[in-house]
């Protein structure tokens, strides 16, 4: 199928399931059948990233008790997943902490102060641990434009039996439909289509945007071997952007910064060696791609996970951002977050960044 007449069945839908709008969970799996089996060598790339399949998780911080978590938005009831277990290594910064990539805003934002900074951070990591899936993929489809997503879809496999067998009471409640004469299950309530195969296990293709007959249509050009499904080629003008194990590591090394006046600000966390990606952002609504500081950034209402960021009670008000822009610099992921102020805004404060040496990072204090 071709683009053009991908978006437009996209924009009309297709068969008689509607169009999915509530975040889903990707990985929902149980009975299912095998649709087929090609036998075919279709290596998969490995890339260290987690799909933290569409669930509004809350960020995951890295600092001390006497701290507020950021939440990039409300978290609807997660399903059984397997808990946060801590990273057995802390990430440390390499060459030592005076090799560390330091930013500050100079001058300061928007004339905010100011009222925060903190780190390297060395006493804790934390990880993020898997979903009962063993891989994980996320496809885009941009506009024309190039930086914002019109759909998006995941597809994972591998899916541990304990996590099907925690799910087998509760898919009865899930709307699995049949799709003409696919040999799976389309569950309506999750936008998840599923079905089996012997050299994988569970394979699950989900979107928010996409119905059963689309995902149906993408679950027919996957080729399927013991190391996974593959297409064989990118369909419909989607673009890989993540493709990875379920496990991840949010990094250490946390620096923190802040500025506000008590009402608004902004927030910027760098954390070492962390395996989050930024794309993954590309999932939410509004999400668009910018260029920031010479890079590719990710400009989203919401994100997965803010990798440090935790902030103490004096601006505690930050801790529930409008926007969270993320990038990487090297081996540092960079999360910069706006309170009460605009997305311009925050792209603005991003590009005011200047790097800073170490000694001038220590001897700089907050109002």
């Amino acid at each position: 199928m071709k683009v053009d007449e991908f978006r437009v069945e996209l924009e009309q839908g297709l068969g008689d399931v509607p169009l999915v709008d509530e975040p889903t969970w990707a990985s929902v799996v149980r009975r299912g059948r095998r649709l087929r089996r090609v036998r075919r060598a279709a290596p998969v790339t490995v890339l260290g990233v987690l799909l933290v399949a569409a669930v509004g998780l809350a960020a995951l911080a890295v600092g001390g008790d006497q701290s507020a978590t950021v939440m990039t938005s409300d978290p609807p009831a997660a399903p059984p997943s397997t808990p946060v277990a801590p990273f057995a290594t802390i990430p440390q910064i390499e060459g030592g902490a005076e090799a560390g990539l330091y930013l500050l805003a100079d001058p300061p934002p928007q004339g905010l102060p100011l009222v925060l900074r903190a780190g390297p951070l060395d006493e804790g990591g934390e990880s993020i641990s898997g979903d009962g899936t063993a891989r994980s993929q996320r496809w885009v489809l941009f506009d024309d434009t190039g930086r914002a997503p019109e759909a998006v879809f995941d597809l994972q496999w591998g899916a541990s039996p304990s996590f099907v067998a925690e799910w087998s009471s509760t898919l009865e409640e899930e709307g699995a439909v049949a799709v003409g004469d696919f040999d799976g299950e389309y569950l309506v309530n999750l936008g998840a289509l599923v079905w089996e195969e012997p050299s994988v296990g569970f394979v699950v293709l989900s979107s928010q945007q996409l119905n059963a007959t689309q995902l149906v249509e993408l679950a027919d050009q996957l080729a399927v071997t013991e190391e996974g499904p593959s297409f064989e080629e990118a369909p419909a003008g989607f673009e890989l952007v993540y493709d990875g194990d379920s496990s991840i590591s949010l990094g250490g090394a946390v620096r923190r910064v802040a500025y506000g006046d008590g009402s608004r600000g902004f927030g910027l966390f760098l954390a070492e060696h962390s395996e989050y990606q930024p794309k993954m952002n590309l999932y939410f609504p509004e999400a668009r791609l910018v260029d920031v500081r010479g890079t590719e950034a990710v400009l989203s209402p919401r994100a997965f996970v803010i990798a440090g960021g935790s902030l103490p009670g004096p601006v505690s008000y930050l801790v529930n951002p409008d926007w969270v822009l993320q990038w990487q610099e090297g081996d540092t992921l960079i999360s910069a977050t706006a309170t009460g102020l605009s997305p311009d805004a925050l792209v603005d404060f991003a590009n005011t960044l200047e790097r800073v040496d170490y000694a001038t990072w220590e001897s700089t204090a907050p109002s």
